[in-house]
């Protein structure tokens, strides 16, 4: 949806919305009809990095003093099937300079060319 530069901070913001068969929804981990993050992810981490291809730096989600990911927590963030659910994630800012990042969840990139909005 959005990567949104405020300072020394970049937010990205993404819409998730899971699209399992009915019977696969309706049989998840916890026994409702709820998805996490995490079980959208086939109950594993999602790990959301930026990169930047030109530079060839790689941005990871920051933590905050206490030592927690500034991040949508993947395991207490539910959807239903078939209805969206917004995330964010922030990283450190990059340089003015750069203008787009790729957005990667673990080692897949998911889109290229994202345009840092400042």
């Amino acid at each position: 949806m959005s990567l949104q530069v405020k300072g020394r901070l970049a937010t990205l913001t993404l819409t998730w919305t899971p699209k399992f068969p009915k019977a696969a929804a309706q049989d998840d981990v916890w026994g409702d009809s709820s998805l996490s993050l995490f079980e959208m992810a086939g109950e594993t981490s999602v790990w959301m990095t930026l990169v930047d291809p030109v530079n060839l730096k790689r941005y990871n989600v920051v933590r905050d003093g206490s030592g927690n990911w500034l991040q949508t927590n993947e395991n207490n963030t539910e959807t239903r099937n078939g209805r969206p659910l917004t995330a964010h994630y922030t990283f450190a800012a990059p340089p003015p300079q750069v203008e787009k990042l790729d957005v990667y969840a673990n080692d897949i990139v998911l889109f290229r060319d994202v345009p840092v909005t400042r």
